[in-house]
């Protein structure tokens, strides 16, 4: 085997005495040079079970069983977990290193301690990590690794598209409007909807509305968050770089909202229907867009379901987008061995920790290398792909902009607010939640 490349990392914060510490393995293949590795006391906190961690730190010692010894795993409970970080880290008991989801970042970027670009260039991280993990980034240096993508997919009803004489699933959205109007919508003797096309246009019995609206607005070429020359974030919705056109982010929630709209030929849901995945899984919803992450409760709900998936629509004649939900691990100011944390994170992000994280999630890892890989799993083959292609935006608060989705969405179905209007609305509030 090929000895793996080694990249020396540094820490810049106000802990001075940190230096150099560690190595950062971003590629190639074989031994992680454990026998140098020195990790020492950490503590790590994240909501995966704590059996699944101590196998997965046990098989990431390999043969040196005394490297990760004195690694100590805090599982905490997902509802309250970034409220007990919080206050632990304002009490000075915190973790040495905790998984961070992205989403989470921005809000609490001045609590990292980021790695500085003198030590890990921008460059090595753009090739080792998915594009989506470049917001991870910042001035100051790098806030988290990715260690795991939970990307958007489709999951389709075969049993439906067969017996409606449809042969795949749609590659594109107008595929998806001509399948709404005239092949998989039903309607009863009433003219209530019988059996959906796909969940769209509403928010209060969609779970993922505002990851499908915002997939949506970035296929359409809004990146619902720009960074301008000074480095200042502000919102991209209203942005309209053409005369006479709409900017993307009213095309997208037009588009979306056409869903649910009775006098659009489209129309094949409303929020009189159950809720999304719950009608998919009771085979009375022909498509769901959902994440990689839900197909074993699928399975397990209705293991008589025929499902199969296949990326998300896609916009034509565009680049591919998919929308990821990513985690990475991140280092607090108030670490009291970031230099072992450091060196911690390095043997979990490289790719043999990466593989096995992988194995341990059921998640495609965010490394460029494994996901250029082919696979036997049919399912993983879509799951790589749509994590290639995986893209988000940098959420300054995950329930706030929460809100202010299901506000542009609810503001145009109830008739209060024109599209434009609803978007216009929704930026300024987004720039509000960026400038706190």
């Amino acid at each position: 085997m090929k000895k793996l490349s080694i990249f020396q990392v540094g820490v810049i914060g106000f802990f001075s005495v940190m230096g150099v510490i560690g190595v950062l393995v971003f590629a190639g293949v074989g031994g992680l040079g454990r026998d140098t590795v020195q990790v020492g006391q950490v503590t790590v906190w994240g909501t995966y079970s704590k059996t699944a961690m101590l196998d997965y730190f046990s098989a990431l010692a390999g043969d040196n069983t005394e490297l990760l010894d004195s690694v100590e795993y805090v599982e905490k409970n997902p509802r309250t977990y970034e409220q007990d970080l919080i206050e632990a880290l304002a009490a000075q008991r915190g973790p040495d290193v905790f998984f961070l989801n992205q989403a989470l970042a921005h809000k609490h970027r001045d609590k990292l301690l980021p790695a500085s670009y003198d030590f890990l260039s921008e460059r090595d991280y753009k090739d080792t990590f998915i594009e989506e993990g470049e917001l991870f980034l910042t001035d100051a240096g790098v806030l988290a690794f990715p260690i795991s993508i939970d990307p958007m997919v489709l999951y389709w009803n075969r049993s439906i598209f067969s017996g409606s004489g449809v042969a795949r699933a749609p590659r594109y959205w107008d595929e998806v409007q001509v399948l709404a109007s005239e092949r998989l919508t039903t309607r009863d003797a009433a003219s209530n909807i019988f059996q959906s096309t796909i969940a769209l246009g509403e928010y209060q019995n969609i779970a993922h509305a505002k990851e499908i609206l915002a997939l949506l607005m970035m296929q359409a070429g809004s990146s619902i968050v720009a960074t301008d020359t000074s480095g200042r974030h502000t919102s991209d919705l209203d942005r309209n770089d053409f005369a006479n056109t709409e900017a993307p982010a009213v095309t997208a929630l037009r588009f979306y909202t056409d869903f649910s709209n009775p006098s659009k030929t489209v129309y094949t849901w409303n929020r009189a229907l159950p809720e999304a995945r719950a009608a998919f899984i009771g085979g009375k919803l022909a498509m769901y867009l959902g994440f990689a992450s839900e197909i074993q409760s699928i399975r397990a709900q209705n293991p008589n379901l025929n499902f199969d998936v296949a990326l998300a629509p896609q916009a034509r004649d565009a680049s591919v987008v998919s929308y990821g939900r990513m985690t990475g691990l991140a280092i607090p100011k108030g670490s009291s061995n970031p230099d072992g944390a450091l060196q911690l994170i390095a043997l979990m992000v490289a790719e043999e920790g990466s593989i096995l994280f992988s194995e341990l999630t059921g998640l495609p890892s965010p490394r460029r290398d494994i996901l250029s890989r082919s696979t036997d799993d049919p399912f993983d083959t879509v799951f790589y792909n749509a994590a290639i292609a995986a893209r988000n935006f940098r959420d300054p608060d995950p329930v706030e902009t929460e809100a202010l989705f299901r506000g542009m969405i609810e503001s145009v179905t109830s008739g209060r607010f024109r599209i434009s209007e609803a978007i216009s609305e929704g930026s300024a509030l987004l720039n509000s939640l960026l400038e706190r």
